[in-house]
C-alpha cells in the first residue's frame, strides 16, 4: 500500500537535490532532523524531501505533514519496508542531479547541502562527514564517546578523522543520482547490509573516490542501553560479513583485527577445557584487553561510573562486532538466533 503526500511549492527552478529519508516509528528526534534540513543555507526550491515511511504506529506521520509547507515533501508508506529498500525506493522516484541520504535521527550541520555537493570534481562520486554521536545520561555519553573514539571503534575516519581525505566510507553520504543508478542502487537482498560501506565498496570498485570532508560534523543519538549497542554492533558485523561473503574481501584491513583476536581467544578459552594451563592464558587474556582499555580511559578516573559504562561499551563492541560477522558467516540462521536473545 502505498499513500502519497505531496506539497507543491513555487518550484520555479530545477530541482537540484533529493533527500531521502527512511522511517519508521522516529518520533523521538524527526522534527529536530527535519528542522536542520529545512534550515541549511540552501534554496529549498531547489530540494525535494522523499520520505519512505515502514508503517509508523507514532507521530511520526503527524511530524511529517506538519513540515509539508516548509518544503516539498513526498510522502511514502510500504508496510514492513526495510531501510535498504527504502532506499531504493526513494532513488527510483529521485528527482534532483544529487541524491542525500538522512537518517531520521541524524541532524545535519547547516551548511550539509552546499559542502557535500561542492566536492564533486575529480572522480568523486559520494561525500560525506564525520559520525559525532551524543547521549544525555551518563551512560548515552559513555557509549557516545567511545564509538567516537579509535580504541572504541578501531580508527574508522569518518568517526575520529579531522583531516579531509579520501576514504573506504562516510557515513550518510552523498551521491549523483544518475550515478547510483547506473550501480544498481543500494544492496536490499538480506535484512543485514551496511549501506554505507556496500556502496561506497562498489565505488572504489569502480574506480572512483569517496571524499570525507572532515569539516562536516552529523550528530547522532548515541543507544540507551548496552542490549541495544550490542544488538547495533552484532547487526554491523553481519551487515559487513554479507558483503565479504558477496565480494570475498573486506572493506578494509582493520576489519581483520577484532575477528582475529576473537578467533585467538575462542581457540585458547575451547583449548582450556582440556589443558587447564590454557585457562589461565585465556584469563591473561582477558585480562590484558581489561587494562588496555582501562589504561586508554584513564582520564576517567575519577568518575569510576562513567569509567566503568565506557569499558563495558568497549567490550561490547569489541566482541559483538566479530560475533556478529563470524554467526552470519557461519549461518544467518545463527545471527538472526543472537538477534533474538537480544530482542
Amino acid at each position: 500500500m502505498t499513500n502519497k503526500l505531496t506539497q507543491k511549492p513555487d518550484l520555479d527552478k530545477e530541482l537540484l537535490v533529493s533527500i531521502i529519508m527512511p522511517t519508521l516509528n522516529e518520533e523521538a528526534y524527526l522534527s529536530k532532523s527535519l528542522s536542520n534540513i529545512i534550515n541549511n543555507d540552501f534554496d529549498l526550491k531547489k530540494v525535494e524531501l522523499i520520505i519512505i515511511d515502514g508503517g509508523s504506529k507514532d507521530e511520526t506521520i503527524s511530524i511529517v505533514k506538519s513540515f509539508s509547507k516548509k518544503i516539498n515533501i513526498n510522502l511514502f508508506i510500504y508496510e514492513d519496508c526495510s531501510v535498504y529498500k527504502a532506499l531504493n525506493i526513494g532513488l527510483s522516484h529521485a528527482k534532483g542531479k544529487y541524491f542525500l541520504r538522512v537518517d531520521a535521527r541524524s541532524l545535519i550541520p547547516k551548511d550539509y547541502i552546499r559542502k557535500t555537493i561542492g566536492h564533486f570534481k575529480n572522480g568523486i562520486q559520494c561525500v560525506g562527514g564525520r559520525q559525532i554521536q551524543f547521549g544525555k545520561t551518563v551512560k548515552s555519553k559513555a557509549i557516545a564517546e567511545v564509538t567516537n573514539s579509535f580504541i572504541g571503534t578501531g580508527g574508522a575516519k569518518f568517526r575520529i578523522s579531522k583531516k579531509s581525505c579520501y576514504v573506504d566510507s562516510v557515513y550518510l553520504g552523498v551521491y549523483k543520482t544518475d550515478y547510483l543508478r547506473y550501480l544498481g542502487g543500494f544492496e536490499d537482498s538480506s535484512k543485514y547490509v551496511s549501506e554505507d560501506s556496500y556502496i561506497n565498496y562498489l565505488i572504489r570498485k569502480n574506480k572512483q573516490k569517496v571524499f570525507l570532508d572532515s569539516s562536516i560534523e552529523v550528530k547522532y543519538p548515541a543507544k540507551l542501553s548496552f542490549r541495544d549497542l550490542a544488538k547495533q554492533y552484532f547487526i554491523y558485523g553481519a551487515g559487513r560479513c554479507f558483503i565479504f561473503k558477496k565480494h570475498r574481501k573486506f572493506t578494509s584491513i582493520r576489519q581483520l583485527i577484532p575477528i582475529l583476536y576473537l578467533m585467538t581467544y575462542f581457540i585458547i578459552f575451547c583449548t582450556s577445557l582440556i589443558n587447564p594451563n590454557y585457562f589461565i592464558l585465556s584469563i591473561f587474556l582477558l585480562f590484558l584487553h581489561l587494562f588496555f582499555i582501562v589504561i586508554c580511559n584513564i582520564s576517567e578516573i575519577k568518575n569510576l561510573k562513567k569509567l566503568y559504562y565506557k569499558v563495558i561499551s568497549n567490550f561490547i563492541i569489541h566482541f559483538c562486532w566479530p560475533i556478529g560477522f563470524i554467526g552470519f558467516f557461519i549461518s544467518p540462521k545463527v545471527h538472526k538466533f543472537i538477534i533474538k536473545i537480544l530482542t
